[in-house]
């Protein structure tokens, strides 16, 4: 009688540790909630993009239908530290924020065509000359100038994107850039960035672009913000 009572509790103890690594297995197979929450998937104009919350835990952050603002950090694709803005500023480091503004376009002209038809207003016709490798504009003395230059980058004499930038006005203000450009003709993307990273809106521009294409799926977005963090460390 012993010797089956032992069985019986050896069989249900077996039962109890295989009903416990099968459920393990099967946890383990579910996909990460933790993971998937870190991510927003968006519909843009019928294009499914997957943005990292990270992008998006400032206030003025948002995600609709036909946009999204992100918020990032120099060189243009890095986390921003903390939430709060107005602290990063009283700390003289928001100087290496960086918006990302991402829009559905429909265009009906190549963006070699539209993009100067769309800073005609500055009236900025006078060359100064190439400075980071870009063309660099201006308005013309005598007229009524509004305190932007322009800057474009070209190729093959075509006008690939565009930077505006303001000019310094006072002691308290700070200058900024709006650089534009078009991505696999869906997408327009205008990055804004402080006057002083200008230098390095080529790094800043590639890197919002690696960002962009790492939004395609849920998977690719996590792991490019995993080396992110991983380069931030």
């Amino acid at each position: 009688m012993k010797v089956l009572l032992n069985k019986c509790r050896i069989e249900k103890s077996a039962k109890v540790v295989l009903a416990i690594v099968l459920c393990g297995l099967l946890v383990s197979c579910l996909p990460s909630k933790e993971k998937s929450s870190q991510i927003v998937h968006a519909n843009l104009g019928g294009h499914d993009i997957y943005i990292p919350k990270d992008y998006l835990k400032f206030g003025h952050t948002s995600v609709g239908n036909e946009s999204a603002l992100l918020q990032a950090w120099y060189p243009g694709a890095a986390i921003p530290p903390g939430r709060d803005a107005a602290k990063l500023l009283k700390e003289r480091i928001w100087w290496k924020n960086i918006m990302i503004l991402i829009s559905v376009i429909k265009p009906k002209l190549p963006f070699s065509v539209t993009a100067p038809e769309s800073v005609k207003y500055l009236k900025a016709t006078e060359l100064v000359g190439k400075e980071y490798g870009l063309i660099h504009m201006t308005q013309p003395e005598g007229g009524i100038k509004d305190n932007y230059d322009v800057w474009f980058e070209m190729r093959d004499n075509e006008v690939q994107s565009y930077i505006t930038c303001s000019e310094k006005l006072g002691q308290k203000h700070y200058p900024q850039c709006n650089h534009w450009l078009r991505i696999e003709q869906n997408f327009s993307i205008q990055i804004s960035y402080n006057r002083d990273l200008l230098p390095e809106w080529k790094k800043i521009s590639d890197n919002v672009k690696s960002m962009f294409e790492s939004f395609q799926s849920a998977e690719t977005a996590s792991e490019f913000l995993q080396k992110q963090i991983e380069l931030q460390q």
